[in-house]
């Protein structure tokens, strides 16, 4: 055996799927070109039909042969792919041959046609590709060899590779490595693995740890990852991060080896669904390395303290950020005796009771940082034990009808070396009282030195005054400042009060309406720190002192398009419309050719949500398309995630994908009886319009309606691999 064939040493196939011997007389006297190429490949897609083109023309006269070495994710893809071939392949399994051919002939990237002699082996051409596609298509010099000193008849490739260098392939192993750092694991398989030797090299022979993300990411994305990288890679993987809810329900959810993954220190999960909770927790134990755990529960559970005490007893986890809410809030947490959690930074998302405040706390000796959010108290109910904790410096807080003197009991009794405050609250009118705060502050929090607030109360009218002793010496001199506006209902006044040096706040909420009353400081307040705005009522818009250029999130809250133009004028003041990554228009009554208008100006939007389609008759679904607005909006909007609230006809779907073509989410939230019909037409759209829809969520009220369409998606060819799930009367369409 020799030449080519030695190459192989067996494992060709010709297209009835028979062994083919290389070594074959008339095979040895063939030049045989070795075409690396994958249908994933957008170039491997443009070149394959030009090259079978002039296989069938000129094979025969010619005297040569092809054998297609695959670069696919999958067999499946490579024999979908493989059958718009006319000629030999290596057999998929054969992945190390392949790639040890790749570094034999210095594949730098594909498609690459390498031509070489059948009965010697060495190469004749190794820009046969580049000749056939853009000098030579004819093959009037065909094989193209004899090119001055192309190193062609060496394995030895560093005269090929440096023939074509790059600013990146410079790059050392440890920058590229660092710029690793700052990318998602499958971004970084995706460009990097089949882009050449070197680079796949880089990602399978280092122990670089692996931090996975499963979030905006299709059915069969996952099981593709699943195959080549999780589970290939089970060793190295330090960080997994699921915000994706169905991806739990999966055989190959990355959860369901949880116990494998030797070195993970971070586990982040969002969205979990309750009934996995038991088989979690019994998995965290094997987990030795866990620093960090952030569990958000999607459902209310029987009882939080079971999975508290659980998480508490993890032998070194630091950080710890959970959303356990339950139905039952009285039950009492126990008091720590003679176990202590590690954990130095706590976040409790989920309402906490006042009376198992201290005995929460009881677990933490070494806390630095808390967060508690919608604590809540019982009426005549006090703290049983004092329990110092001298690490904690930094306190979030988020109370709801939580007395003052309960918070002053709180800090007096608790926590002795604050320096950073964060609170919120509502409810009580002392959290306005500044006496009360400066004696509290001096006796309790002498190490205070950021003193951020917002609080939401109700006042008599005549204690505004008393609002501007906030402006006293004892806070100016720690450079402590406030502002407030709110409504006036009589002799009352429902007041927003918070720190304005600085606003620290990420969210903004403004109305206008005729009894609005504005603390004049107000405007001078510098929100550089808002991402997400809400202007409420129609005229908030034009009344609005303040310029948000760095917000991301904007809502339009009971505003209609009327004035749309000077709407957007008002709103250009304010705010950078292309800054912005998410719009939610909460009004019914908002045009949907307005809307059309509003979304030329936005062109970095990602998420949109409507409430529906709105002053459209039947001949706008068929000439509106054709607008010339409209087409520039469809061609520039960035949009990927859409909710509507109502659609009553499938024809508004087609619209909705037409305006916005690049949707990978579309959620109805009212109950549809259109429900199949919709579904019918997306998947018809799977290769046109709806070509990047990955979930599809529809409510459905009724059984008959539901069972229709699941009889749709076990039937219909391009639904059967989709992954369905019914929730709540929510139906969830993953592919």
């Amino acid at each position: 055996m020799a030449g080519v064939a030695k190459l192989f040493n067996g494992h060709i196939y010709n297209k009835l799927n028979e062994e083919v011997d290389l070594d074959a007389k008339d095979l040895k006297s063939k030049i045989i070109g070795l075409y690396f190429s994958a249908h994933w490949c957008p170039p491997c897609r443009n070149f394959t039909p030009k090259l079978v083109a002039f296989y069938q023309q000129y094979a025969q006269a010619k005297n040569f042969e092809i054998i297609f070495l695959s670069s696919d994710s999958d067999e499946q893809s490579f024999y979908n792919y493989y059958h718009e071939m006319p000629w030999l392949r290596l057999d998929y399994r054969e992945r190390e041959k392949k790639q040890e051919l790749e570094y034999k002939y210095g594949v730098n990237g594909i498609p690459m046609l390498v031509l070489l002699d059948g009965k010697s082996g060495n190469i004749i051409s190794t820009d046969a590709r580049q000749q056939l596609e853009f000098q030579d298509p004819h093959g009037e010099n065909f094989p193209w060899g004899d090119v001055e000193n192309r190193c062609l008849n060496t394995s030895d490739t560093k005269c090929f590779t440096q023939q074509f260098p790059t600013h990146f392939e410079d790059l050392s192993h440890e920058i590229i490595y660092e710029i690793f750092e700052y990318l998602d694991t499958f971004d970084i398989y995706d460009a990097f693995f089949n882009l050449n030797i070197r680079f796949r090299k880089l990602f399978t022979h280092s122990n670089l740890p692996i931090k996975l993300q499963i979030s905006s990411i299709s059915k069969s994305d996952l099981e593709y990852y699943s195959a080549n990288i999780i589970l290939v890679y089970l060793h190295r993987i330090t960080s997994l991060y699921i915000t994706n809810s169905l991806s739990y329900d999966l055989n190959i959810s990355p959860l369901n080896i949880l116990t494998k993954y030797n070195r993970l220190e971070t586990l982040i999960l969002e969205q979990f669904p309750k009934e996995y909770l038991d088989k979690l927790f019994q998995d965290l134990t094997s987990l030795s390395n866990l620093s960090t755990l952030i569990i958000l529960c999607s459902e209310r559970i029987r009882n939080t303290n079971q999975y508290l005490l659980q998480i508490f007893r993890l032998p070194v986890l630091k950080y710890c950020k959970i959303f356990l809410a339950s139905f039952n809030d009285a039950i009492i947490l126990p008091f720590a005796i003679d176990e202590h959690s590690s954990i130095e930074h706590l976040v409790i998302e989920h309402g906490i009771l006042f009376r198992n405040i201290d005995r929460l706390l009881s677990y933490f000796p070494q806390l630095r940082r808390l967060s508690l959010k919608h604590s809540f108290q019982e009426k005549e109910f006090i703290l049983n034990q004092s329990i110092v904790l001298p690490h904690v410096t930094h306190l979030f807080l988020d109370l709801g009808q939580f007395s003052f003197d309960n918070f002053v009991y709180l800090i007096k009794n608790f926590f002795p070396k604050i320096e950073v405050l964060h609170l919120y609250a509502y409810g009580e009118e002392e959290y306005l009282n500044p006496n009360r705060w400066e004696e509290l502050i001096l006796s309790s929090m002498p190490s205070l030195r950021i003193f951020d607030i917002n609080i939401s109360s109700s006042i008599p009218s005549s204690s505004i005054l008393l609002l501007d002793q906030f402006k006293s010496s004892f806070w100016v001199d720690r450079r402590w400042s406030f502002s407030h506006h709110g409504l006036r209902f009589g002799n009352r006044y429902s007041a927003k009060f918070y720190s304005i040096n600085p606003y620290r706040s990420k969210t903004y909420q403004f109305g206008w309406l005729t009894n609005y009353f504005i603390e004049p400081t107000y405007a001078n307040t510098n929100l550089n720190s808002v991402r997400h705005v809400c202007f409420y009522g129609q005229q908030s818009i034009y009344k609005s002192k303040h310029k948000f250029f760095n917000a991301k999130e904007l809502i339009l809250d009971r505003i209609t398009s009327k004035n749309i133009k000077s709407h957007i004028i008002a709103l250009q003041q304010v705010i950078s419309l292309e800054n912005l990554t998410k719009l939610d228009i909460t009004s019914y009554e908002y045009s949907f050719k307005q809307l059309i208008e509003f979304l030329s100006f936005t062109h970095n939007l990602l998420t949109l949500k409507i409430r529906r389609i709105y002053q459209l008759d039947e001949t706008d679904f068929v000439t509106l398309p054709n607008n010339e607005l409209f087409q520039f909006v469809s061609n520039i909007n960035t949009i990927q995630n859409l909710t509507i609230t109502n659609l009553t006809e499938v024809k508004e779907v087609k619209l909705l994908f037409l305006l916005c073509p690049r949707i990978r989410y579309f959620i109805i939230h009212q109950r549809q009886r259109h429900a199949t019909a919709i579904v019918r037409f997306l998947s018809s759209k799977f290769n046109d319009i709806a070509r990047h829809l990955i979930l599809l969520s529809i409510c459905i009220d009724n059984g008959r309606y539901l069972e229709s369409l699941k009889q749709l998606v076990q039937t219909k060819d391009c639904l059967q691999n989709c992954f369905l799930k019914v929730q709540n009367h929510q139906v969830y369409l993953w592919r």
